[in-house]
């Protein structure tokens, strides 16, 4: 084992790691071909700091943690249709009837679907009593699930931070900070995992920023 000059570690790290034959190694496994055959002060740190800040390996790498970030719930309201989710799915391979390829669905946030009248499939020939006589019932009655289906939300959106905040890095990026963006759209077997670095140039709430690819002057969210 020799000792390898300063002016040659970054050659020695390149090859050892960034080499075709190297295979782009995690810490340990190059920290231990180095190791075979030279050595430096402060070799491990090194090692730690070259593959940390490896382009390639950020691009291809799998996230092996959860993504960073506490869940933050949306507060449930107090009555139907005051919060109303929003979803679209498309295009579809066979259009409608109506030459339609895409579909919207909007779901109310309180009861998860839209409420139904309190008389669905009464037959047409019984006589109903005037509205006000069974209006204030429905409406306590209402008012009641609406207040027992604000009380379960909270409960199991409480549930479900505990769960999903374990083991979870709470990191907050700031503007101007490089970030990688993940591939969410169909990609090939090989194709990069990660894009970037790209940089914050907003931020929205806690969660949400928009940053800019400089290579490509693209912008998202």
């Amino acid at each position: 084992m020799g000792s390898l000059p300063k002016s040659l570690i970054s050659l020695g790290l390149h090859t050892y790691h960034d080499h075709s034959l190297s295979g782009h190694f995690g810490v340990h496994r190059t920290l231990a071909r180095i190791r075979s055959r030279f050595w430096w002060p402060n070799m491990r740190r090194s090692v730690q700091n070259y593959v940390a800040s490896c382009m390639k390996c950020a691009q291809h790498n799998i996230a092996r943690n959860k993504p960073h970030g506490h869940l933050k719930s949306i507060s449930p309201p107090s009555a139907v249709f005051q919060v109303i989710h929003m979803d679209f799915w498309g295009p579809v391979r066979v259009p409608s009837s109506n030459g339609n390829h895409y579909v919207i669905v909007l779901t109310d946030n309180l009861f998860n679907r839209c409420p139904k009248s309190p008389f669905d499939g009464v037959s047409p020939t019984i006589a109903l009593p005037p509205a006000h006589t069974f209006y204030p019932y429905v409406e306590r009655t209402r008012r009641l699930l609406a207040d027992r289906a604000r009380t379960n939300i909270l409960k199991s959106q409480s549930c479900w931070q505990k769960r999903f905040n374990e083991n979870c890095r709470n990191i907050q990026y700031r503007v101007n900070d490089l970030v990688y963006v993940q591939v969410c759209a169909d990609r090939a077997k090989l194709d990069a995992r990660w894009l970037g670095p790209c940089i914050i140039i907003k931020t929205d709430g806690q969660q949400n920023y928009l940053v800019r690819d400089d290579l490509t002057g693209r912008t998202d969210w």
